[in-house]
């Protein structure tokens, strides 16, 4: 179903990369999976590092080859992976992943996860995360990642389709202000214990 999505609105592409965009997020999620297996797990993160970098991604890049660095590895790629599997709409799984690393910081996965959440993906429309992307290790959103409802960032609560036009213009004015919002909640409720 992806293939076809993705076929009808990218005509131009070729079939490699048109099979690439449709399973990418399950060969990133399941080379998560297996960087946390030691000794296993390092050419895993190698690999997905290498992934992340040709498509631009440092954070994750980062991350995963972290994750590469044997006994240092193991500390950084983290204390804790969740994943909570969801049904998409077009009937594959789409997984929303949390990894916590030891000193407490709730990553996300990939970002380019939202636009299957949403269904935004061979669209032509933008995924956009309500909070920014950016904004993952604000505060604020650490706790409600960490909280009993478990925010993700990759959530559909946290997403909606826009055109490319609206998405690419004014994000930096919309990040500030969301960042306003986001200082504000964290001085409203400073004790607000995540666990």
């Amino acid at each position: 179903m992806k293939c076809i999505a993705l076929r009808a609105a990218n005509p131009d592409w070729s079939d490699i990369k048109i099979y690439w965009e449709a399973s990418k997020d399950f060969v990133h999620i399941t080379l998560d999976v297996l960087g946390l297996v030691p000794v296993f797990g390092e050419p895993a993160d190698i690999i997905n590092g290498v992934i992340y970098t040709f498509e631009g991604d440092a954070l994750n890049a980062s991350l995963s080859y972290a994750g590469a660095i044997p006994f240092v590895g193991w500390l950084s790629t983290g204390a804790k992976i969740s994943i909570k599997v969801i049904n998409q709409t077009t009937g594959g799984l789409i997984a929303l992943v949390w990894k916590v690393s030891d000193s407490g910081l709730v990553t996300f996965g990939n970002r380019n996860i939202l636009k299957h959440v949403i269904g935004s993906a061979g669209t032509g429309l933008h995924a956009h995360h309500i909070v920014p992307w950016a904004k993952f290790d604000h505060e604020i959103v650490q706790k409600a990642a960490n909280s009993t409802n478990a925010f993700n960032m990759n959530s559909a609560l946290n997403g909606i389709p826009i055109p490319p036009s609206q998405h690419l213009t004014g994000h930096n004015i919309y990040s500030s202000k969301i960042d306003e919002i986001l200082e504000s909640l964290d001085d409203t409720f400073p004790r607000y214990d995540s666990k």
